[in-house]
C-alpha cells in the first residue's frame, strides 16, 4: 500500500479520477504474476465512483499446512538424501533422523502422526544434536512464519539438562521480544533462565528515564541498558548499565522519546548539532552479561555476545574460555528474519568467524586443560 500527497483545483474535475486510476494501474503492476494476469482481464475502465472488490486466486503448487499430519515412514521419505546432508551428518543422514523422530512418535506404527510442525522441530534437533564439536556448524531453516522453525531451537534448549548460551539476532523487536519471553517465563512464572535483551532505542532512551525515576543518584553515570528477566533476586552490578524489568522497557516506550543528537554552542552566534556516542547493542549486551556472570555466578545466561574480558589468544583468555565451556558447553547462535537481505548473510559471516574465534580456536592452541576447580 502506498499514499501519494496531491492537491485538486477546482478547474481540474477529473483530477481525483486520474489519481486513483494511476493507483489503482500501480497495485496491479505489483501483483504476483498469475495475480496479475487475472487483473489485467478485469475492466480496463473500472468505474471508480463506486467501491472496487475484486477476487483473485492462485494455486501454489507443493504446499502443506504446517497442522497437516504425517506418519514416520512419509516423514523419513520425504527427507532429500544430498552430498552436503551426508557431510553433515557423517553417516546415513535417514539413521539419525530415524533415531529422533522414533521418540517424537512415539514408535512407528502406521497409525502414529503428527503435524507437520512437530515434524519439522524433530529434524531440527537431529541437527543440533549432531552438530560435530571442534567445530562451527551452520543449520539453514527457511520457511514460512508459523512453521515452528524458531520454537524448535527454543524446545531443544529448554530440554538442555547443562547450561547454555542462546545468542538470538532479530531486526524486528516484536520477534525478539517473543523469543526472550518464550525462555524467561513459564506460565507467567520466571524460568531460571537469565535472559537479557536490548535494542538501540532502548540504549537511547534509558538512561534518561532512569535519572528521571532516581533523583537521588544524579551523579551516576549511565551510557546504556538491558531488560533482564527470568531469574528472581538477581544481583545487579554497580556499572554505567541500566537493568530494567520488561514492565519498564514497556514504561520506557510509551513515554521516552530521546534525539541521537545533541546541541552544543561554539560561542554566542554558532551552535553545533553533533551525534551522540552511545554504545552498541552488542557492546552492551557483552558488557552486562560479562558483568553479571560475576555478580550471578551461579545462574545460566542466554541471548548474548561476547562474554569474556581477555582477548582469546592471551594464556588468561584461553582460560577463561574453559572456565565457562565447564559451565556451559552449548552454545547456540540464530540470526532469524534475514528473507535474503545481503546484510544479513554478512552478519552471519561475522558472527561464524567470531565464533571460530571465541570458542574453537583457544581450545585448538593447548594440547590440554588447564587445571580448574568447578
Amino acid at each position: 500500500m502506498f499514499f501519494r500527497r496531491f492537491q485538486i483545483s477546482e478547474d481540474q474535475p477529473d483530477a481525483l479520477v486520474a489519481e486513483i486510476r494511476l493507483a489503482f494501474n500501480r497495485l496491479v503492476k505489483s501483483l504476483p504474476s498469475e495475480l496479475k494476469r487475472q487483473a489485467k482481464q478485469l475492466s480496463q475502465e473500472p468505474d471508480f465512483s463506486q467501491p472496487l472488490n475484486y477476487r483473485l486466486t492462485e494455486v501454489v503448487e507443493n504446499f502443506y499446512n504446517p497442522m497437516e499430519e504425517f506418519s514416520q515412514q512419509e516423514a523419513i521419505a520425504g527427507i532429500e538424501l544430498t552430498g552436503s546432508l551426508t557431510k553433515f551428518f557423517k553417516d546415513e543422514p535417514q539413521v539419525q533422523f530415524q533415531q529422533v523422530f522414533s521418540k517424537y512418535f512415539q514408535g512407528d506404527s502406521p497409525t502414529n502422526k503428527l503435524p507437520l510442525r512437530k515434524i519439522h522441530e524433530a529434524a531440527v534437533t537431529t541437527g543440533l544434536i549432531s552438530a560435530q564439536t571442534g567445530k562451527v556448524n551452520v543449520i539453514a531453516l527457511e520457511g514460512n512464519p508459523g512453521i515452528g522453525k524458531t520454537t524448535a531451537v527454543v524446545n531443544f534448549l529448554e530440554a538442555q539438562s547443562d547450561g547454555f548460551m542462546f545468542l538470538y539476532f532479530s531486526p524486528r523487536v516484536v520477534i525478539n521480544r517473543d523469543v526472550i519471553g518464550k525462555l524467561a517465563r513459564k506460565q507467567e512464572e520466571p524460568s531460571g533462565i537469565l535472559t537479557i535483551t536490548t535494542n538501540a532505542n532502548l540504549i537511547a532512551s534509558a538512561p534518561e528515564w532512569y535519572k528521571e525515576q532516581s533523583k537521588s543518584q544524579q551523579n551516576r553515570y549511565l551510557d546504556s541498558a538491558v531488560v533482564v528477566d527470568g531469574v528472581v533476586e538477581l544481583q545487579h552490578p554497580d556499572c554505567s548499565i541500566v537493568f530494567l524489568t520488561p514492565e519498564q522497557e514497556h514504561e520506557i516506550d510509551c513515554q521516552m522519546v530521546t534525539s541521537t543528537r545533541r546541541k552544543r554552542s561554539l560561542n554566542e552566534r554558532e551552535d553545533t548539532m553533533e551525534a551522540i556516542a552511545r554504545p552498541g547493542v552488542l557492546r552492551t549486551l557483552a558488557t552486562s552479561a560479562r558483568k553479571l556472570l560475576e555478580k550471578n555466578p551461579q545462574t545460566t545466561i542466554t541471548a548474548l555476545g561476547k562474554l569474556f574480558s581477555q582477548p582469546a589468544n592471551t594464556k588468561l583468555g584461553q582460560k577463561e574460555r574453559y572456565q565457562f565451556g565447564g559451565k556451559i558447553p552449548t552454545v547456540i547462535a540464530m540470526v532469524d528474519e534475514l528473507a535474503g537481505d545481503r546484510a544479513g548473510a554478512l552478519l552471519v559471516h561475522e558472527l561464524a568467524q567470531w565464533l571460530q574465534q571465541e570458542f574453537i580456536d583457544p581450545f585448538e592452541r593447548i594440547p590440554s586443560p588447564f587445571t580448574l576447580d568447578y
